[in-house]
């Protein structure tokens, strides 16, 4: 295995007195050239298929990752140790980069904007990896790495989609070669039979060749409407000198790095965070200001706006967390009648040279857990979209993290009608127990009969559970699957957006390829929070803060929390101005569930908030003391 990865590293990725000539350069300085240009570039096509991994869960419009580059790849102005691989004939360095078609075919490279940048593209077109019905579609991906300094990936008879019985036809082979020694990409082509399907013929770009930058702004593109022609090879050269100089920064995500909607309590006060990228090539040492607003559902002005520095020295590609200087208070007058809202961070460079990325969105949704019913939900009984796969036999789901532990589900609800006479459909809970919190083990699992699916028109349909299903820690995913054709589900997009849809495509899931612009009209309902006392508060998955109890409090009260891992906690109370009255420090917790005594007789009686400090995490709720 140690000579076969030397040999690929000598043989592809060595370049020695290379006169540049052929397409390009872009705006960073790439060119491109293939081997009937010039003798430098040379068709050599590497098979890995009896080496390498096989990548599953490729299906139609979809991606897979991520995997391990095996070395940082050097990739316009940033390194990249992770890749993901694309159903549509390219690979990336980001999540959510979801390439489909669109009324031109395929955006042209470069286009700024959105989440489907940071790529390269040996073979941009509309490719299916599975079958609509029993017969065999051959197509495979593979990819090696040397772990040193040179990735392929290989597309081996990948076929074209069409809208045919099979939904697949042809078979295309092709493969990227990623070399860390002089940031250099191959793209060869082996062979190409087939056609695209016939509705390609008109547009502009049915199938395009090239790469672009995670902001979408700098690219290179070799072609957007010819076939690849067999047995070429084609190579981008990184630039011997780097002139382009950016100043960027951004806000790469709010709350969780997968900048997913997020439930909220009704009764707690909480500190948004976001966390602050530099997406440029050069370092930014200078202090600026970066802007947390939230703003309710249908409305314009924010009901929290709070401006703070940034003052950390970011190299290019590294990040940090920014935690906003004021809390806030769902139960705020201004606040208390929604609970739908967006949270919008907004990073404000003073010369940023792109500002297409200097905002980002994330839902929040507030619940009050006191009720008996409490519902978790990304839309707002929006409905202005569909969702149904050809075949039957797909399916959706979304992610839902709730916001208390433990929580009972006592039913699902779905917007759907069907008008078949004997259509169905599975409604299933899957905990997120797989690696990286991916769906993993089936929770619960009921057939819906056509006779209780809403008939011709939308409406929602409630899936009671034969019992209730407690969840103690961590997430879980609600899905629908098709069994059988002319049902329909329904979808929304009017923001905000959670990012946490999911397509089920041959009984693989994969985020929905319109994860940021729609979310799939899926609910949960909860039973409400029963706590009493603070032995309720149970659980090591998540760092948790029960109510105080007795609530109010006349002399002494009692606060409850988990701890995921023994270590130290900070206590911290507060008037209503914001003025602490009271702090500790409590060290040497254990693991999982831990009580305070806290002593309010020295207090005024009056309305406070008490926060708790773990690690980079603090929670805060309410308190009431009554003498």
């Amino acid at each position: 295995m140690r000579k076969l990865a030397t040999f690929l590293s000598l043989v592809l990725c060595l370049i020695t007195g290379v006169s540049y000539a052929g397409g390009g350069p872009d705006a960073y300085g790439y060119i491109w050239r293939n081997n009937t240009d010039t003798s430098d570039v040379v068709y050599n096509w590497i098979d890995i298929t009896t080496i390498g991994t096989q990548v599953t869960g490729l299906t139609d419009d979809n991606f897979v990752g991520p995997f391990n580059i095996g070395f940082n790849f050097h990739y316009y102005w940033s390194d990249n140790p992770k890749f993901w691989v694309g159903s549509n004939g390219y690979v990336s360095f980001q999540t959510n980069c979801n390439i489909a078609s669109t009324a031109i075919g395929f955006p042209d490279i470069p286009t700024a904007g959105g989440n489907n940048n940071n790529f390269v593209a040996p073979f941009l077109q509309d490719l299916k990896h599975d079958s609509d019905d029993n017969t065999v579609n051959p197509s495979k991906v593979y990819y090696y790495t040397n772990n040193v300094d040179t990735l392929i990936i290989s597309y081996e008879d990948v076929a074209f989609w069409t809208n045919t019985t099979s939904g697949w036809q042809g078979a295309n082979s092709f493969q990227i070669i990623l070399c860390g020694n002089d940031s250099s990409i191959i793209f060869q082509y082996k062979t190409q039979t087939g056609t695209w399907n016939s509705s390609y013929d008109a547009v502009a770009n049915p199938l395009i060749v090239g790469i672009e930058n995670l902001t979408g702004s700098v690219g290179l593109q070799v072609s957007n409407n010819v076939y690849p022609s067999p047995n070429t090879a084609v190579k981008f050269y990184y630039p011997d000198v780097v002139t382009y100089a950016i100043d960027d920064v951004s806000p790469e995500y709010n709350d969780n790095a997968d900048n997913g909607g997020i439930f909220w309590l009704k009764d707690q006060i909480y500190t948004p965070v976001t966390n602050i990228k530099n997406t440029g090539n050069v370092n930014v040492t200078t202090t600026f200001n970066v802007q947390g607003r939230i703003i309710p559902y249908g409305l314009i002005t924010p009901v929290y706006n709070r401006t703070d520095s940034f003052n950390t020295p970011l190299t290019p590609g590294q990040s940090d967390i920014l935690t906003f200087g004021a809390t806030f208070d769902p139960m705020a007058a201004n606040a208390a009648p929604h609970s739908s809202f967006t949270l919008r961070t907004s990073t404000l460079l003073t010369g940023d040279d792109d500002p297409s990325n200097n905002t980002k969105d994330t839902e929040i949704n507030v619940v009050d857990s006191t009720l008996a019913s409490v519902v978790l939900k990304y839309d707002n009984d929006g409905q202005d979209g569909d969702l149904s796969w050809t075949g039957g036999n797909g399916g959706g789901g979304m992610y839902f993290i709730p916001p208390y532990y433990p929580c009972e589900i006592d039913s699902l609800q779905f917007y759907t009608f069907t008008v078949s006479p004997t259509t169905s459909f599975y409604a299933n809970i899957v905990d997120d127990d797989g690696a990286s919190n991916t769906p993993g083990t089936t929770l619960y699992t009921s057939l819906v009969p056509n006779s209780v699916i809403p008939q011709a028109a939308y409406a929602w349909l409630t899936v009671p559970l034969t019992s209730p299903l407690t969840v103690t820690s961590g997430g879980f995913y609600v899905s629908w699957v098709m069994n059988g054709d002319s049902i329909v589900f329904g979808t929304e997009s009017a923001p905000p957006i959670s990012n946490r849809s999911y397509e089920i495509l041959s009984n693989t899931w994969a985020p929905y390829r319109s994860q940021s612009t729609e979310d799939m009209m899926i609910r949960v309902v909860l039973k409400g929070s029963t706590a009493t006392s603070v032995s309720d508060i149970s659980g090591v998955g998540t760092f948790q803060v029960g109510q105080n109890y007795p609530n109010p409090a006349v002399e002494t009260t009692q606060i409850g929390m988990s701890l995921p891992k023994a270590g130290n906690v900070t206590l911290a109370v507060r008037d209503l101005m914001g003025r602490m009255v009271y702090t500790q420090e409590l060290s040497g917790l254990n693991q999982g569930s831990n009580t305070i005594n806290l002593n309010v007789s020295s207090l005024a009686s009056g309305l406070y908030t008490y926060s708790l400090t773990f690690g980079e995490t603090t929670l805060t709720r309410r308190l009431t003391v009554a003498h």
